[in-house]
Order: structure tokens, then sequence, then C-alpha cells
């Protein structure tokens, strides 16, 4: 998904693409982040990004896929970034389908010597998050 303020809000915002959400034929399904950044998010359960992104989209998602998978505290210091923490899931969204599945990719190992740039190596795992999606799309 990318940053809140970053990435989606800017692209959310360009001319005709909130009209283009808007006049869609399928459900509205919203992947939620899966860290709050120091001094932009802090503090933001799914719930509070789906606002966000409902906002700024002018639209009502149908459903969120959120990460619901325990993240032990070692292992989230070795690969996210100092201030930075698990977003906490939703429990209740009126309106919403709440759709609950461990989206985080244990599996990659971040190589500090050989990132020039300082950034979280926390992300989701495609396979599972594309799974759901897929899963979604045909029921």
């Amino acid at each position: 998904p990318g940053d809140l303020y970053g990435s989606l809000a800017p692209t959310l915002l360009v001319r005709g693409v909130a009209k283009a959400i808007s006049e869609r034929r399928g459900r509205l399904v919203y992947v939620a982040n899966l860290l709050n950044k120091p001094n932009q998010t802090a503090g933001f359960g799914a719930e509070d990004y789906v606002a966000e992104v409902e906002r700024f989209a002018d639209c009502q998602m149908d459903m969120v896929v959120q990460n619901t998978g325990d993240v032990d505290e070692g292992w989230l210091v070795g690969h996210a970034q100092p201030g930075e923490q698990i977003v906490r899931p939703a429990d209740n969204l009126p309106g919403v389908e709440l759709i609950g599945l461990d989206m985080v990719d244990r599996d990659l190992e971040p190589d500090m010597t050989k990132s020039m740039v300082t950034k979280s190596f926390v992300r989701h795992d495609g396979s599972r998050v594309a799974g759901a999606l897929l899963e979604l799309a045909y029921a």
C-alpha cells in the first residue's frame, strides 16, 4: 500500500481518481498498512487508515484486508525503523467486512550493509495477500 500521506493520499487526490473509484462496478477493498510511521500515523489502527483513505477518495470501503497475525517484538526491532509499530487491526467498522490474516512476510531478511537508504524491511506477504484477493474476486 505505501505510506498513507506520502504515497496513497497524493495518488487519491489526482483529478479523476476519486470519480473513477466512485464509478466502479466491483467491491472496494483496502489492503491495510502494516506499519505506523512516527510523526505521521503513530498510534493509528486499521480503522484510522480506512477513515483517511475514504476521506481522500470520497468513498466507503466494502472490505478491509488487515493483518491479524502476531508479530514478535524482537523480529520487529530487527526489521522496522525506530518508532515504527505494527498497525492494530480494527474490531468493527460499520458497513465494512473485515478480513483478517497474517500478512507479514517474515522470510525477508534485511541486508543493512547493502542499504544506502534507511527504510523498513517489513513487507506484506504477496502470496497471502494475493490469495485473499483472489478468493474475494471469485466469491
